[in-house]
């Protein structure tokens, strides 16, 4: 275990265990995995140990993606040069003593045991692969573990490590005098003559074998035995506990070999050895991407369930989780050890967990105190507390960082993590996400988390906790924004009211700062300043820091107590006040130099971090540079990419690709920790980002103008400091870019042809060398932006390389391996790319104003949006579309944009202000636009936005009848998707002769409930009716005609056929409902068409064309429409009574059934007496009186 621990980045706190595990665990993490390390007991080994220690992991921890059994083996000296120290990884794993014996005694291994996971298997071929062109990082991660822990020295390789390799048939001489039941280490009694002559490698370094991994319950320390097991199972290593998992536990087995399993074997190799296995598995976990993971194990409920319920469960839970959900809670300090344990006896903290107080609190307690007092550090220590001994309650926590990304300081980052946690702790409440009314998915199948859902299933989860206990720790609500705080503690309160009245435990505990507009009815209130436990904390912190001489040590008391007292309850003053008194020490009479340092101390935190600030003049232009890259990055910067945004700015000649071994890890981290005077810190969580120390910094910079008076100490313009920032910033990122990176990688053209795998590789091979370059290409424009507010950009758009940013944009694009095929092209920019495109598409509207002025052409075509205002428009920035309708526009440009206005999805998505400003241009008229010939309305209407429908009838230009290439009006588009508002609006504006009822008692009740095909349809009052004397009507005609029956049961089939046909190809089903005289229109054409149906299936001979549903839509449309208008006025006049017939009205009662009988016998009668129906159409029949009623009530033959 030791080898694999100090492979940990960062070492994570002890989590409680499942009641049924007797492992021991460590907790950490290597990059942006969690890691979870469990070892077999002392003195244990074999298969059934390695099983037992595998399987009561997974009780513990259900969500462990694979396993990576680490550790040493013996190595097969032979065809591969295995040696010792190399490492071996398995390509499979064979168990050597299980199997039959053959007729002359030998076991062969029956079966074979699972293979290492997809996961695993791909990401050690890519390792394998990438060390063939380049080094292998195990040397330097080996180099660095006796600098971060000097104590495992003996770790490392030493000249006292002798490879030794003796000939298979000679057996170990042990010393005629050692004692009995030991063993000597070494083998300097062994015949030297007898050693295997083996070439000299170059370097002492391990090499990686990959290959057969044999495994056993029996020890093999015999060469002959060794060597007749390798050649028969063609294994490079032996090992003991890696066939106890295989079949159980998805895993890869990676040993470092430290003997060569003969009788040589001892333990001198051993710690090496492991150091090495244990250094290939960090390495490998560099190479594996979270988003690979995701599609490896899962665990599957004990309780047997819908398959389908249980991968949606699983979906959703992975769509809640989300990179940094945790990552402020592990970056809190832990209690120092003698800190924050009077919580635990308090008397407040004790009446908020009696059970018996509940109807009074409602679950509540609410800690506050000033900025810097150490709440988040005793809202760690009571979660973790809970943890530790609540063994029968549901612990969750959620911890707001306003340096965070936007979910670490929002609520719906809160309720998302919530959630999350709860479900996972509990996974009987999973049931909550199979309602898929709950949970609306976005256009591409991705759940919407907003934060009514979240709420929504949350209190859904909550509720059906039953008797389970429950406790939620919120930290720093003063993080959040103040509006969504009050709704969420209205939300909780609330929560807290049912739980109390339905005599659920559910505990609610907040903390933040003391502000007044903070505050719950019910709950209680526990204030640090001047409470007992906090000052004992203060008292124990101090007395533990303050360094002192000994010979002062009485003495030390009265300055321990000046401090604490004028702390005044604020940890943050402490800790920095220590620090400065600590660098007090060398002097002789240190005591009084500390007193005097102290009294000139501020007890104001602010004003604190302003006497750090202006504490030396030592390198100014550094500390300056470092605050404002930490201040107004967008955002949080990893500690690799600060280091290089500092030197662009202050040693930008020194500039280069990242050399490791000259800048070393260690040198970077201490050249920003210095930079920030002490003010900033690297986050222990996975992503290791910059961030001040505490919140209260950031406010004394900001609010309280510290970074003017810093610039004003530096005799730097000062009026607007947040501009300079920016502008300076910008810079920094412009020089960066500007590095020449030729020498790494391969030149591109501006639009790589590469796929995602490819693309993937490009992004790394860049960002290994020049860290700061995805940070610098795709923000320079943000901080341009807002430094151009008051700042001139003219020389800098001048200068910048628009085609050369194009190039980095395309490379350093992020890849969302979920969302595109690994195998797909990505969407890049084209060479056609122009700078105003560049500035519309992210609405940098300050710069396209400069761009402007410098007569930056804005009509450039070809782009992947087309033009600079189509790129705004798809973005839906109403500031750049504005800005860009203001330039003057030529005829043609004006009729182009006017025929395109389709492709503008304000309309579409119901984005008002953006519609506003783009028809607010006199000289864009919405007209049909786009090959399916849709306008601005017919989009508005579709989607049911009534205020855009509203604008664009508004317009005396705006059509308000438009067909698109379907044939579909915007009523008919409003009327399908069931938009009532959108449909009278528009239906307001038509014919008012027009025989159409009204759209709110006839359209919308009957589409509303017909578009779900399962579901009874609501029967309105006014329905179909077919008059008793109908077969007695016989049209004014001198020629005898087709009878009425034959002719609706004709029409009644083909609109059946195109139905179906319709349906198969989702094409769209509804004919326009402003145009009667096209519903009879639409009867001929049914009409013809089922006869021309039925004679070609009787001769089974179909068109060609019929193969594409397009063709023969358009052969529908026109060839038969031809043939309608040289019909001859007997039968026009026939298709005019088979409309009359349908359009009868007839009202009945929806209760009164002798009304809906009669009806149905007369439908009845009406099929009865014609013609025979087909077979396959035989759900005609089934076509009672409510599909009629939806007919007549929509006007429509296909609902």
């Amino acid at each position: 275990m030791t080898a694999a621990k100090v492979m940990l980045d960062d070492i994570h706190e002890v989590l409680p265990t499942s009641r049924q595990d007797t492992n021991t665990y460590t907790f950490g993490n290597i990059g942006i995995h969690n890691i979870v390390i469990a070892c077999l007991p002392l003195g244990r080994y074999g298969l059934t140990n390695a099983a037992t220690v595998a399987n009561n992991m997974r009780r513990t921890f259900t969500s462990v993606r694979f396993g990576l059994m680490v550790g040493v083996g013996g190595g097969v000296p032979g065809n591969v040069d295995v040696r010792l120290g190399d490492v071996v990884v398995s390509k499979e794993v064979v168990q050597y003593d299980f199997g039959r014996r053959t007729g002359d005694g030998q076991l062969r291994p029956v079966g074979s045991l699972n293979k290492p996971p997809h996961v695993l298997a791909t990401a050690v071929a890519k390792l394998q692969a990438d060390h063939r062109t380049e080094p292998s990082t195990i040397p330097s991660i080996l180099a660095n573990v006796p600098v971060r822990y000097p104590a495992m020295i003996n770790f490392t390789r030493s000249s006292s490590l002798q490879d030794r390799l003796f000939d298979a048939t000679y057996d170990h001489i042990e010393p005629s005098n050692r004692p009995m039941n030991t063993k000597v280490d070494s083998c300097e009694h062994c015949d030297v003559a007898r050693l295997v002559r083996r070439p000299a490698r170059s370097s002492n370094g391990p090499k990686v074998h990959y290959g057969i991994v044999a495994s056993g319950n029996q020890v093999i320390k015999h060469g002959l035995t060794r060597d007749r097991l390798a050649k028969e199972l063609d294994a490079i290593c032996f090992e003991m506990e890696g066939a106890g998992l295989m079949d159980s536990f998805p895993c890869l087995v990676i040993r470092g070999i430290c003997d060569y399993a003969d009788s040589h074997k001892n333990k001198q190799w051993q710690p090496y050895a492991a150091m090495t296995a244990a250094a290939y598995a960090k390495e490998l976990l560099s190479v594996i991407s979270t988003d690979r993971i995701h599609q490896t194990y899962k665990p599957t409920s004990s309780v047997g369930e819908d398959p389908v319920l249980q991968e949606r469960r699983k979906t959703l839970l992975e769509s809640l989780e989300y990179k940094e959900i945790h990552s402020r809670r592990r970056g809190v300090e832990v209690a120092h050890e003698e800190t924050c344990r009077w919580l635990i006896d308090d008397l407040v903290y004790q009446r908020w967990l009696d059970r018996s107080m509940l109807s009074q609190h409602h679950g509540f307690l609410w800690i506050k105190g000033k900025p810097g007092a150490g709440k988040s550090t005793i809202m760690k220590f009571a979660y973790s507390q809970a943890l530790k001994t609540m063994d029968n309650a549901i612990v969750i926590s959620f911890f707001f960082n306003a340096r965070g990304d936007d979910l670490e300081k929002s609520i719906v980052g809160m309720y998302r993590s919530l959630l999350w946690e709860l479900l996972n702790k509990a996974s009987g409440l999973q049931k909550v996400l199979d309602d898929a009314d709950l949970v609306p998915l976005s256009h591409f199948n991705q759940p919407i988390w907003s934060a009514e859902v979240l709420r929504s299933l949350l209190s859904l989860a909550i509720a059906s906790l039953g008797q389970k206990r429950l406790l939620c720790f919120v930290d720093a609500l003063d993080e959040c924004n103040r509006k969504d705080v009050y709704d969420m503690i209205d939300y909780f309160q609330a929560i807290g009211k049912d739980s109390a009245s339905r005599g659920s435990e559910v505990y609610i505990c907040f903390s933040s700062r003391n502000y007044p507009f903070m505050d719950i009815g019910n709950g209680q209130e526990l204030i640090l300043e001047h409470h007992p436990g906090h000052e004992h904390d203060l008292e124990a912190y101090i007395h533990s820091k303050l360094k002192v001489k000994r010979h002062r040590e009485a003495e030390a008391d009265a300055l321990r107590n000046d401090i604490r007292v004028k702390a005044n309850g604020v940890f943050l003053w402490v800790k920095l006040v220590i620090q400065m008194l600590n660098e007090d020490l060398g002097y002789a009479d240190s005591l009084a130099v500390q007193r005097k340092t102290l009294q000139e101390i501020p007890p104001e935190l602010s004003e604190l971090i302003r006497d750090i600030l202006r504490r030396d003049n030592k390198r100014p232009e550094n500390l300056l540079l470092s605050i404002e890259w930490i201040l107004f990055s967008t955002r949080p910067l990893k500690w690799e990419e600060l280091y290089f945004a500092l030197i662009s700015g202050l040693h930008p000649d020194t500039l280069s690709g990242w050399n490791r071994r000259k800048t070393t890890i260690k040198d970077m981290k201490q050249f920003i920790l210095s930079s920030s005077k002490g003010l900033a810190e690297i986050t222990k969580p996975n992503t290791q980002t910059v961030q001040f120390i505490h919140e209260s910094v950031r406010d004394f910079l900001l609010k309280d103008d510290g970074l003017g008076h810093l610039r004003r100490d530096l005799q730097l313009e000062t009026e607007d400091p947040q501009c300079s920032a920016h502008d300076r910033l910008k810079r920094c990122c412009h020089t960066y870019i500007q590095l020449d990176m030729s020498r790494y990688v391969t030149r591109v053209t501006p639009v790589p042809d590469l796929s995602i795998a490819a693309a993937l590789h490009l992004r790394k091979t860049v960002l290994d060398k020049f860290p700061f370059m995805e940070y610098a290409t795709h923000c320079i424009l943000y901080h341009a932006e807002d430094a151009g507010s008051k700042i001139p950009q003219e020389n800098f758009l001048e200068s910048f390389n628009v085609k050369a940013w194009v190039v980095l944009d395309n490379i350093l694009r992020e890849v969302n391996v979920i969302s595109y095929p690994y195998y797909h092209k990505l969407p890049y920019h084209t060479s056609n790319a122009g700078l105003l495109y560049i500035l519309a598409k992210d609405d940098f509207t300050s710069l396209m104003a400069t761009a402007f002025r410098l007569g930056f052409a804005s009509n450039i075509h070809r782009e992947r949006l087309e033009n600079p205002l189509f790129a705004a428009l798809a973005n839906g920035h109403r500031g750049a579309v504005k800005a860009l309708l203001e330039q003057e526009m030529g005829i043609a440009q004006a009729e182009e944009i006017s025929a395109r206005l389709g492709y503008g999805n304000c309309f579409s998505r119901g984005d008002i202000p953006l519609a506003t400003t783009l028809l607010a241009s006199k000289e864009i008229i919405p007209v049909v636009s786009g090959s399916d010939e849709r306008t601005p309305l017919s989009l508005a209407a579709e989607n049911g936005h009534e205020s855009i429908v509203r604008l664009l009838l508004a317009i005396e230009t705006v059509q308000l009848d438009p067909k698109d290439y379907m044939g579909r009006t915007p009523l008919s588009l409003a009327a399908i998707e069931g938009h009532v508002g959108a449909a009278s609006d528009t239906a307001c504006e038509a014919d008012s002769s027009s025989p159409v009822p009204s759209v709110h008692d006839e359209l919308s009740p009957v589409w509303s409930t017909c578009k779900c095909r399962d579901a009874t349809p609501y029967i309105p009052k006014r329905t179909l009716n077919i008059p008793e004397n109908w077969y007695d009507e016989v049209p004014d005609t001198e020629e005898s005609l087709v009878e009425p029956p034959s002719l609706a049961v004709k029409a009644l089939r083909a609109r059946q056929f195109f139905r179906r046909l319709l349906v198969a190809h989702a094409a769209d089903k509804g004919f326009s409902l402003g145009d009667w005289e096209e519903a009879k229109l639409r009867h001929s054409l049914l009409f013809m068409m089922d006869d021309l149906y039925e004679d070609l299936e009787g001769e089974k001979e179909y068109p060609s064309e019929w193969e594409d549903e397009t063709i023969f839509r358009s052969f529908y449309e026109k060839t038969v429409s031809a043939w309608v208008e040289d019909l001859p006025d007997d039968e026009k006049a026939c298709i005019e009574r088979l409309a009359d017939i349908l359009d009868e009205e007839y009202n009945i009662d929806v209760d009164d059934e002798a009304g809906w009988e009669k009806n149905e016998i007369r439908l009845n009668q009406c099929l009865d007496s014609a013609e025979p129906i087909h077979e396959e159409d035989q759900g005609l029949e089934q076509l009672k009186l409510e599909e009629w009623a939806c007919y007549r009530c929509s006007r429509r033959y296909l609902c």
